[in-house]
């Protein structure tokens, strides 16, 4: 069974040399498409989150919908780990939007499945998944930025929302990452699965 546990700290302190720090090689990735085969040794998979969206510069075999980044996590264990990838070794599938449906289904024409790049050769899995599912992140996003004006000094997201947001995280969410674990650690049964978890967006007391 695949252990399963939390990256956060070893993804902070790789991200914080970006474009400020010391040169980066950019990780080789074995997602070309169409034609990469299953069975990679070190697998990036997950969302916008994931893949980095948004920051320079994005990978140049990567489907442009993707948004991903040479800079994402991924990328950035892949080119420091002890061990080394190479061409064929390491698959970034993280891609902009991608839900836990999009591990086991194409999320676009020409973006297959994201955990078919796994296998019983499999050593590391990163995932970084779930914000989409159920709509939560785009809904908490528009609905708190709406109410933060009308209670600067409160909390009227939530006051508003707390119950909705806590009822489709047990509701949707928490089935749809387990489930989304289970699959990982079923197509690379000798992987260590690491599952990181989102930057907080939202205060813990207020807002």
């Amino acid at each position: 069974m695949a252990a399963a546990v939390a990256l956060c700290a070893v993804a902070a302190p790789m991200t914080a040399c970006g474009r400020d720090g010391p040169p980066i090689r950019s990780a080789p990735s074995a997602s070309t498409y169409p034609g990469f085969h299953p069975g990679v040794r070190y697998a990036h998979l997950g969302d916008s989150f994931a893949a980095g969206s948004g920051i320079d510069p994005i990978v140049a075999d990567s489907p442009a919908m993707c948004l991903r980044s040479r800079l994402d996590f991924g990328q950035l264990v892949a080119a420091r780990h002890p061990t080394g990838f190479g061409e064929s070794a390491f698959a970034d599938m993280s891609c902009a939007g991608a839900g836990t449906a999009d591990l086991s289904a194409a999320q676009y024409f020409g973006v297959p499945p994201q955990a078919g790049v796994l296998g019983p050769a499999t050593e590391l899995v990163t995932m970084m998944i779930g914000g989409n599912d159920g709509r939560l992140f785009a809904d908490a996003v528009a609905q708190c930025s709406a109410l933060a004006g009308r209670d600067v000094a409160g909390a009227p997201c939530r006051q508003a929302h707390e119950a909705q947001v806590d009822a489709q995280i047990a509701g949707t969410i928490a089935p749809a990452l387990s489930g989304a674990v289970a699959l990982v650690t079923r197509r690379a049964p000798r992987a260590r699965v690491l599952i990181v978890g989102y930057p907080r967006l939202l205060p813990p007391r207020h807002g």
